[in-house]
């Protein structure tokens, strides 16, 4: 299995709360804990913010390479999420290819995008 944590911090000096613009960054680390190495092929994310808007982010792997993690091997990146809103959930899953090319799905953990603003939801 993968081993991945996930850390989000929220961007206060970014945001812009009266243009409905929040923005957080967010390091995730992927730990190759399977006895061989893997290939993180896609990656689907879901972000909802606190009204239930959806956005669904799809892509081929990482920032559209596809890294291979070793056994016992680390994968580390940062990127970042944009809402319209002070608040919101975000979770999804990469799809990992074995050396027998079978594939999984591996969730990432669920986590919160929040903000000193929740106060502003705007309808």
């Amino acid at each position: 299995m993968l081993n991945i944590t996930i850390n989000a911090v929220f961007l206060d000096e970014q945001s812009v709360p009266e243009d409905n613009i929040y923005l957080w960054a967010y390091h995730i680390k992927i730990v190759n804990e399977y006895a061989q190495d893997v290939v993180i092929k896609t990656r689907v994310f879901e972000v909802v913010d606190l009204i239930g808007q959806r956005q669904v982010i799809e892509g081929i792997g990482i920032a559209n390479s596809e890294p291979k993690i070793l056994t016992n091997g680390v994968f580390e990146y940062a990127s970042g999420v944009l809402l319209s809103q002070p608040s919101g959930f975000f979770s999804g899953y990469y799809v990992v290819e074995h050396q027998d090319e079978s594939l999984t799905n591996e969730a990432i953990p669920s986590f919160s995008l929040d903000s000193r603003y929740d106060h502003l939801i705007n309808q």
